[in-house]
């Protein structure tokens, strides 16, 4: 079998989530995210991003407008950011994505059932509220095929071309390009 199959580890023991998140900043390929107070920005967005994609730019390959906040975006409780896309979660409301979708990387079910969503470089995992995954965009190195038997995840993330699943149980699930290796 290949070194970077699939497989799943057993942690020591696993993190406790977060009831809630006021802060939180995410850094993906030159793109900085930060998720403010709500209270504090009631009226606007509270989501504010800069870095590659301010411009929406695609003939540089890297401004698709992933750091271009939508202007109906507020209360976001969560985000995730890919290379070219950005996602965000709102209370009661299914999420909204922004950035390039060339390879349906944006297009998840519209839902307000995901707790979390992951961002790899041109591919996205969302987390339902019933412990499943769903998957969209490139599958060029497998990053969409979710084991079928996977189930009970309570947090995901995703690296350039894989996956990964940290399961009820505190084991780890992985998804990942066997020609290349975890990324």
């Amino acid at each position: 079998s290949p070194a970077y199959s699939s497989g799943v580890k057993k942690l020591s023991s696993a993190p406790a989530l977060l009831p809630g998140m006021l802060r939180a900043a995410i850094y993906v390929f030159g793109c900085l995210v930060l998720l403010g107070s709500a209270a504090s920005q009631a009226a606007t967005s509270n989501v504010v991003a800069w870095g590659a994609g301010t411009i929406n730019k695609p003939s540089d390959n890297n401004d698709y407008g992933q750091s271009k906040v939508p202007a109906n975006l507020t209360n976001a409780t969560f985000l995730a950011a890919g290379w070219r896309h950005a996602f965000a979660l709102r209370p009661d409301k299914p999420f909204i994505a922004w950035g390039d979708d060339e390879l349906l990387q944006t297009n998840l079910p519209p839902t307000n059932n995901y707790v979390a969503l992951a961002c790899g470089d041109l591919f996205s995992v969302g987390l339902k509220t019933n412990g499943m995954l769903v998957a969209t965009g490139d599958d060029f190195y497998g990053q969409l095929e979710i084991p079928p038997a996977l189930s009970n995840v309570v947090a995901i993330a995703c690296g350039t071309y894989h996956g990964l699943a940290l399961k009820s149980d505190g084991t780890v699930a992985t998804v990942n390009c066997a020609a290349l290796g975890a990324q």
